[in-house]
């Protein structure tokens, strides 16, 4: 083959050069820089392979007599002899090159690690983008350490795999061959950088990972080894200034212009000493951090899992703080550096990330910021992707990020599909067309601010699939689940909430035995979805509030329902407060700090649609409670603006006595409240005993404390329309402060008397009353 394309060449020279230029051939890059300086003149060279027999990174070059540049193994190539002249490329990155052309082999053997990055160096040096460009890769790519793309100042950066497919690892990929506990790739302060069509695996095992792809800045922290390193795992490295780095955060090591620049991640912290484990050695005075902020970076049609690791839960509790000693079931698979997930299934609401620190045979130290109960799960904070930096400053930003068609699959109930990290300054997202499956959570938020969308997101998970924890405004727009048993929809922490509006979307899942799908301490919006709980025939898929009062932003909780299905619900929208206390009109879960407030209207259940709800949930107390009668009371509607009208329909059954004086409990009134109104609606007047019939109503027993009074029996009328009909504290020319103010303003009732003149009320044949309070809070 190679003679037929030497022939050809030397017969293409004829036509294309002048007398004494010919077409040389290379059968590699070796053989290309034997090519001595003086064939360089008026010659090209077809370079056949970029490794000797692979059919790969070939090409034409031409010699650029007066170059003097360095050779990058890659576009250009210096002769063994050295010397002015160079073979060279006729590439333009804008235009695009395939890392093959660099020595990639893509054969899924072949260590391609050091060729990768030399393709990534035409347009980085790790720390900085020296130019904007489209990078091809196609096969598959074995790797051993991770790859780095650092993209400030410069943007305009794509990595474009050949075929891409996000639902399965088919396609384009790169495959994890290494150890030590990095990621595959590091967008390290990268700004509109992007990876397309090109898919993720970590291998049989995953092991030594702990991400796939992390998108990262440290630019909180700039400093300098204070002496040299030598690479390996758990390295104590001493540095200038070590006041800004902290056990967890990424920091980039290194100078990219002697090719040893690595992001390792910090173990433990000591005065200026720092832990990690480095993949190169590293000279005195080397750089420490120092990226710029990362913007405008993501993935684009691109799947990948996070790798399985670690699984167990806590044998015994623990207490907050540093160094603490950790017991769990099993140590297996939990090595030093290894990011693990704490809690989140039973005790707590959110899971905590430490890093182990220390082992021994039967246990490990991290720092812990929480304490956590025997039972808690412990597993591996492993993510496909990763964005943020842990334990980071606000300097340190990551924002304005973009993901569409991901497909992030766990492989053993890994942590998380797509993780946030919860410190520095991480904000504003977008993510389009996500699936995943088997993970803990699809969508982990640990900490955001700013502005979060998530739309068309199809997934089952094992935990929730959404963790929305910070600050940020989340929005997810058309989502359809279908979880494993004991899973959820959503959680968040408390106190840092936010806001979360789900618009339309179907979860179907078998939630835990509280039956709670949404777990949140924020403002909550939930429009036009469809949410069922399969964990037995009559389970009603559940709201918690986690807290009534946000601190944060110093306001009330919030829930905005309507247009929902809840299956199985009847009467209101399933919402509680913690620990499955329910917030209905029979339980007013009142605390020191604040009143949730509740807007339901247009929610439905199987048996059609449920109560709507207006305002303050104070509103929610009043129930009927008539002294003893179980049947023929119909509830009035209760609804809020401003103020709480509480209504109960009586009829003339519940005063039927062998008396002439009756006394009924009639409605129940919340504490804090006070009457500012009351009517009481005779609809079809009393009658049966001789002589008159009055009601009276008060807020003590036998209607003292006048609300109401007047004459029943005569016709039908409305008490209370008029001043003679009210009590001293209601009637104009008399009221205090504009109502009725309870005793001591604790919690009261509504009682109603009605007394015949003449013959006991065991003879009412007829007669029923609408009674109405109109009830305002005292704050």
């Amino acid at each position: 083959m190679n003679r037929i394309v030497f022939l050809l060449g030397v017969f293409l020279s004829f036509l294309a050069f002048p007398a004494g230029a010919a077409i040389l051939t290379a059968d590699d890059v070796v053989a290309l820089r034997a090519i001595p300086a003086s064939s360089g003149p008026g010659n090209q060279v077809l370079l056949v392979s970029y490794v000797s027999g692979k059919g790969k990174g070939g090409g034409i070059l031409y010699w650029d007599a007066s170059a003097t540049v360095a050779d990058d193994n890659c576009l250009v190539f210096m002769p063994t002899g050295g010397g002015t002249g160079r073979w060279r490329r006729q590439v333009s990155l804008t235009g695009g090159l395939s890392d093959e052309a660099c020595g990639v082999v893509d054969d899924g053997t072949t260590d391609d690690t050091v060729a990768i990055q030399r393709a990534l160096a035409l347009f980085t040096t790790g720390r900085t983008a020296t130019v904007s460009g489209l990078l091809y890769h196609c096969g598959t790519s074995l790797i051993t350490k991770p790859l780095i793309y650092g993209g400030s100042p410069t943007a305009g950066f794509v990595y474009q795999g050949c075929v891409g497919q996000a639902r399965g690892l088919g396609g384009a990929q790169f495959v994890w061959g290494g150890t030590g506990f990095p990621a595959m790739f590091y967008f390290y302060g990268a700004n509109q950088a992007l990876i397309r069509d090109i898919n993720f695996n970590p291998g049989a095992s995953g092991n030594g990972l702990i991400e796939d792809v992390v998108v990262t800045a440290d630019n909180g922290t700039n400093t300098t080894l204070a002496a040299a390193v030598t690479a390996g795992n758990a390295v104590t490295a001493s540095v200038g200034a070590a006041s800004n780095i902290t056990i967890g955060r990424f920091i980039g090591v290194g100078s990219p212009s002697t090719g040893d620049f690595e992001i390792v991640q910090v173990l433990g912290v000591s005065g200026t000493a720092i832990t990690a484990n480095f993949q190169f050695n590293h000279a005195s005075g080397e750089q420490v951090g120092g990226s710029a902020g990362s913007s405008g970076a993501g993935l684009q049609n691109v799947a990948g899992y996070p790798p399985t690791e670690a699984h167990t839960i806590l044998s015994t509790g623990i207490t907050a703080g540093g160094n603490v000693v950790i017991t769990p079931a099993a140590m297996t698979n939990i090595t030093v550096g290894m990011p693990i997930a704490l809690g989140g299934v039973n005790a707590t609401i959110l899971p905590e990330t430490v890093y182990v620190k220390s082992v021994t045979a039967g246990s490990f130290t991290a720092d812990v910021r929480y304490n956590h109960s025997a039972g808690e799960t412990i597993t591996t904070a492993t993510a496909f992707i990763l964005t943020g930096n842990e334990t980071a400053f606000g300097t340190d930003q990551v924002s304005e990020t973009d993901f569409s068609d991901i497909g992030a699959y766990c492989q053993s109930s890994d942590y998380a599909g797509m993780r946030f990290i919860q410190a520095g300054n991480v904000k504003n997202h977008n993510i389009d067309k996500l699936v995943s499956s088997g993970c803990n959570f699809m969508l982990a938020f640990e900490g955001s601010s700013g502005m979060v969308r998530v739309a068309r997101a199809i997934g089952s998970s094992t935990v929730a699939d959404f963790m929305f924890s910070g600050t940020a405004n989340f929005e997810v727009n058309s989502f359809e689940t279908e979880d494993t048993v004991g899973s959820r929809l959503m959680i968040g922490v408390v106190p840092t909430a936010g806001s979360v509006v789900f618009n339309g979307g179907q979860w179907d899942g078998v939630a835990p035995a509280d039956d709670t799908v949404i777990k949140y301490a924020g403002a909550l919006s939930l429009r036009g979805m469809i949410i069922s709980d399969f964990r037995n025939a009559t389970s009603v898929p559940r709201i918690e509030i986690v807290q009534l009062f946000d601190p944060v932003h110093d306001r009330p909780g919030s829930i905005f329902s309507t247009g929902n299905y809840f299956q199985h619900a009847t009467n209101f929208t399933p919402v509680f407060y913690q620990s499955g206390n329910p917030i209905n009109y029979r339980q007013y879960p009142i605390n020191s700090v604040g009143i949730p407030n509740l807007f339901s209207f247009g929610d439905y259940g199987d048996n059609g649609n449920l109560q709507p709800v207006f305002g303050q949930m104070a509103a929610m107390w009043a129930a009927p409670t008539i002294d003893g009668l179980s049947s023929g009371v119909v509830l009035g509607r209760i609804g809020q603006l401003q103020r709480t009208v509480s209504s109960v329909t009586i009829p003339y059954t519940a005063f039927q006595t062998g008396a002439t004086t009756i006394n009924l409990t009639a409605l129940g009134i919340p504490p804090n409240m006070r009457v500012v109104g009351a009517l009481a609606n005779i609809t079809t007047a009393f009658a049966g005993p001789a002589g008159t019939l009055n009601l009276r109503v008060g807020t003590t027993s036998g209607g003292q404390e006048l609300l109401l009074d007047g004459d029943v029996k005569t016709a039908p009328i409305v008490l209370g329309d008029a001043d003679a009909e009210l009590g001293t504290c209601l009637a104009r020319a008399t009221a205090v402060q504009g109502g009725c103010t309870l005793p001591s303003l604790a919690a009261g009732s509504m009682f109603v008397r009605l007394t015949s003149g003449s013959g006991n009320l065991s003879g009412l044949t007829a007669g029923s009353v609408s009674l109405s309070l109109v009830l305002e809070r005292l704050f």
